[in-house]
């Protein structure tokens, strides 16, 4: 079975469950993100009853011996087995024939869910997976089809915070920021900190947040702000209102984004797994940091952000002076 269309894929998977799964999948993407999103749900399709042992492969990373004997051995926790191999088309003609022919023979131990961003190298494996499995081919979405999947996305996203957008504003969103699955997420993300405990999002919201020709320079001071204690970077700007609550905006994300990167070191969860929009350098550095300031630095950081809002709203407008005084009291407490 081969699928161009996520909704419908989805629709299968939920009308499978949990007596008509199959044992092997393949999402074919150019772009990783759109990739590990599906990965990630069809997994969550997968039957949780007694649970099962989850093992995720970088195909860039891993030697192929081991995967193959990963994917043949049985879990030592007698728990079911479901491996996420991604992106085997940068295996080998060889090592494609020699997967192929382990799931032909029935080596597999559970379930395989494969990830590739082409179908051309893994041809003979593509035509395999379409007779015993599920395929969903993205490189055959139309684009129109992948808007709508995205609005839709948007609008799902948002209800899940219990917020409702209109198809159409979060078509006009797309307008303004592309379909780039990743980019996409993270303006989401930057909107639902923008509106705050506000429920209905309008059109103006997605104007404040993703038009401004300030947008890129917002997140880079932010990240200056917030992961170095830099305001110097703020010398030669002048900063008035529409700046101000553009920077604290992205302030804000920033000061999430650490404390989310913290609490999952803490509970012991994979930051590669719950954070894909940064890449593992980027990813690293910020882990180093974050452990360095702790959790109390970015809960305190929204809280001084609250207070320096509520002051420009009761009038005061230096708004330097503001990030400045946020700043301090961050980093030193003073």
């Amino acid at each position: 079975m081969i699928y161009q269309n996520v909704s419908l894929f989805q629709k299968y998977l939920k009308g499978s469950f949990p007596n008509g799964l199959l044992n092997c999948y393949l999402v074919v993407a150019a772009n990783h993100y759109d990739r590990m999103k599906m990965e990630d749900t069809i997994c969550r399709f997968l039957p949780h009853e007694s649970g099962f042992s989850l093992m995720k492969i970088d195909c860039e990373k891993a030697v192929f011996h081991d995967v193959l004997s990963n994917i043949t051995t049985p879990s030592l926790f007698g728990k079911e087995q479901v491996t996420v191999l991604d992106d085997i088309s940068l295996f080998k003609k060889e090592e494609i024939k020699l997967l192929l022919q382990a799931i032909e023979q029935g080596n597999i131990f559970g379930r395989l869910v494969l990830g590739s961003k082409a179908k051309e190298t893994i041809a003979v494996l593509y035509k395999m997976v379409e007779k015993r499995g599920a395929v969903l081919d993205l490189l055959l979405e139309k684009p129109w089809e992948k808007e709508k999947r995205l609005a839709e996305f948007i609008v799902e996203k948002c209800a899940q915070a219990k917020k409702t957008i209109s198809l159409f504003i979060a078509k006009e969103l797309l307008r303004k920021i592309g379909t780039d699955m990743a980019s996409v997420e993270h303006e989401v993300e930057k909107l639902l900190v923008y509106v705050d405990t506000k429920t209905n999002i309008e059109k103006e919201d997605v104007d404040k947040t993703a038009s401004s020709t300030n947008n890129a320079t917002f997140w880079q001071l932010a990240e200056k702000i917030v992961w170095e204690g830099n305001v110097a970077c703020l010398d030669n700007i002048f900063i008035d209102s529409t700046f101000f609550q553009g920077l604290i905006i992205a302030i804000r994300y920033q000061l999430q984004l650490g404390f989310k990167i913290v609490s999952f070191l803490e509970a012991g969860k994979s930051l590669e797994e719950h954070i894909f929009r940064l890449n593992a350098k980027a990813l690293a550095q910020k882990q180093e940091i974050a452990l360095k300031l702790k959790s109390s630095f970015f809960k305190n950081g929204i809280k001084l952000l609250f207070t320096i809002e509520l002051l420009s709203k009761s009038g005061v407008d230096d708004f330097s002076t503001l990030i400045n005084y946020f700043s301090c009291k961050a980093y030193y407490g003073k």
